[in-house]
């Protein structure tokens, strides 16, 4: 079986939609079976490399997400907790210089602001205690005072 050879339409008279019609099927007849089987062919091995790629892609999205947004995440609830004063919230440190430096110093400034709580507790009781002292003495003053005009 031998393919007939296209006959080149006259593209000149294309006023009329049925005559470009008329010319599309007449390029397009003489297809054989193993021109079908070809395009079918084609059509298989790009659907095959458009899977492919949107595999390749889903795994990079989600070594992405593993590898920086997750990390990211559990930084910006530590950096969250630390500005509400939570610390004893802790995360597991992430792998990256960028990522890991930025634990780091997350941690470092939860230790500082944890530090400087603690001392402020302190300082405050020890406030409250030197107010105590304080009245006690000019309570004594007075008393004193009181008593030694009361001798004279």
């Amino acid at each position: 079986m031998t393919n007939p050879k296209p006959v080149s339409p006259d593209f000149s008279d294309l006023s009329k939609p049925e005559t470009f019609v008329n010319h599309v099927r007449e390029l397009t007849t003489p297809l054989t079976q193993s021109s079908h089987n070809q395009i079918l062919k084609i059509a298989t091995q790009q659907s095959l490399f458009v899977a492919l790629i949107m595999i390749g892609c889903i795994f990079l999205f989600e070594r992405i997400y593993e590898k920086i947004v997750q990390p990211v995440i559990s930084l910006s609830k530590l950096a969250l907790r630390i500005s509400r004063k939570d610390y004893s919230f802790t995360i597991k440190k992430p792998s990256g210089k960028e990522l890991g430096g930025l634990y780091e110093t997350l941690n470092s400034l939860k230790e500082v602001l944890s530090r400087e709580e603690n001392l402020k507790k302190q300082l405050e009781i020890t406030n409250k205690k030197l107010k105590k002292i304080n009245e006690a003495k000019a309570e004594f003053l007075a008393k004193s005072s009181h008593d030694i005009k009361n001798l004279s």
